[in-house]
């Protein structure tokens, strides 16, 4: 078990309007928007005056938050020309006023209207062995990337993904959807961290944002905590704070200003409030997939058919291109029109499932690169599955591997064998076999070329960093 002396503070920060006072006439708009600046400076005042008096170690802000305007004021114009800079003045700032280190996010748009998001980390008290002042750039879902950085690859991997040192103990941190793609916090697991801090914004998929973060937690063998923004006047649902344990247990935490304890955390709504975990008084353990008992379903179109536990016999007419990694051509049939593929088996054995590299590095080979119309496959083998390891663990994690990958999984054992797909917009689906297979749609099935495409908040463009950091996880 892990024992980490951090008492972290998540603070639910009020962060705009809701989508409906857009429609209303201009004039009622700005007096809204006059309103919640007052609001979100009041709020901030009352807060960090409790927060100086608290024990935290350690105070996290959602994505882009609200900090008055007040702090940019007192910058001097010309230091606006370097803004990862003036961030951390910021940051540092507040981290003196009230005694604690904190992670503040920042939203920049003043690079020809392309928005860049950051947090920013700043300890003011910080011993020479702490780190004081360090940023982290958000990579996916923004305008503006630094995988648009041409010397991207110049700086190595620990420049964009710093560590942080507080009292002894390692942390990192991810910005909102990196979360949703495992390089971004293994990279900081490869690094040993005790601790990694996910700030997100608004509107955000509570079951899978608590897929994703467990899972991080579990294949980094560290604490993970969340804090997501809110908008005013959204449903109470909108909002709330999620903590892990390095086994994905999921952890309670306690409203600063309530007392109250909390657990299921997707009930957390009170804007203005800090949800505190004190991660000392974690005492291991594991909990149970709360996805578990998901309905299998077979697919509306099935244009793959797998033998249930028995890839084999398809991997029998499969050219192998590397080790673990084979392609298929295959044709099916939709609507009356042909479809021409090549299916990617990539095999994975055992406990490596849970080391991405292992995975990406299959998904990612260089081998594929001439193929054409891929559709992937990730088939992880076990001799036999332990229950309560499948139930706390391998369940939600293979879920992952299905969703960050828009990929099928398939889990073989001699006790145990499931199929799961993605949705389309990147949930999960449990396939129900039929007659001894599997039914895929290999429509959900187009892996990396789904995901690094030019669409809102993508760049195909970046795969080539992408790739770059998946190669520095298998060195």
């Amino acid at each position: 078990m892990k024992n980490v002396n951090l008492k972290v503070g998540m603070f639910l920060q009020m962060r705009g309007l809701p989508q409906e006072a857009f429609n209303a006439p201009q004039s009622k708009v700005i007096n809204a928007i006059d309103d919640l600046r007052k609001r979100a400076e009041v709020e901030f005042d009352k807060t960090m005056k409790l927060v100086k008096t608290s024990d935290l170690d350690l105070l996290v802000f959602p994505e882009s938050c609200k900090v008055p305007d007040r702090y940019f004021n007192e910058i001097p114009e010309e230091d606006f020309e370097d803004l990862a800079s003036v961030y951390e003045q910021i940051a540092l700032k507040i981290s003196r006023e009230i005694g604690k280190a904190v992670i503040v996010g920042f939203e920049d748009c003043l690079d020809e209207g392309k928005c860049m998001i950051t947090n920013a980390y700043a300890n003011a008290h910080a011993l020479d062995n702490e780190t004081g002042l360090t940023h982290y750039d958000k990579h996916t879902m923004v305008e503006r990337s630094p995988f648009d950085f041409e010397d991207y690859m110049d700086y190595g991997v620990c420049g964009y993904f710093p560590v942080i040192k507080l009292k002894g103990y390692k942390i990192g941190m991810t910005i909102c959807y990196d979360c949703n793609h495992a390089p971004f916090s293994r990279i900081y697991g490869m690094q040993g961290v005790d601790l990694l801090i996910n700030s997100s914004g608004q509107d955000l998929d509570f079951y899978k944002w608590y897929k994703y973060n467990k899972v991080r937690a579990i294949e980094n063998d560290c604490f993970n905590l969340v804090v997501d923004g809110y908008i005013v006047d959204q449903k109470k649902q909108g909002a709330y704070a999620l903590g892990y344990n390095p086994e994905g247990k999921e952890l309670p935490c306690v409203g600063l200003k309530s007392g109250k304890q909390y657990l299921r955390q997707n009930n957390i709504y009170d804007w203005g409030e800090v949800y505190v975990f004190d991660l000392s008084k974690d005492k291991g353990g594991a909990s149970v997939d709360t996805t578990l008992d998901q309905e299998e379903t077979l697919c509306k179109y099935e244009n793959l058919f797998v033998p249930v536990g028995n890839s084999a016999v398809l991997l029998k007419n499969a050219q192998k291109l590397k080790e673990n990694l084979y392609v298929m051509p295959h044709q099916y049939i939709q609507d009356k029109k042909i479809n021409n593929c090549h299916v990617v088996f990539c095999v994975v054995e055992g406990d490596d499932i849970f080391l991405p590299e292992k995975v990406l590095s299959l998904l990612y080979a260089k081998e594929l690169s001439s193929v054409k119309d891929k559709r992937y496959v990730i088939v992880n083998r076990y001799g036999e599955v332990d229950k309560s390891f499948y139930q706390t663990k391998l369940s939600v994690l293979l879920k992952v591997r299905a969703m960050e990958n828009y990929c099928a999984v398939l889990l073989e054992s001699k006790n145990l064998n499931k199929c799961i797909q993605t949705t389309m917009n990147r949930g999960t689906q449990m396939v129900k076999p039929f007659q001894g297979k599997f039914g895929m749609d290999l429509n959900r099935t187009t892996g990396p070329e789904a995901i690094w495409k030019n669409k809102k908040g993508m760049s195909a463009s970046w795969r080539k960093g992408f790739e770059w950091l998946v190669d520095q996880l298998n060195f």
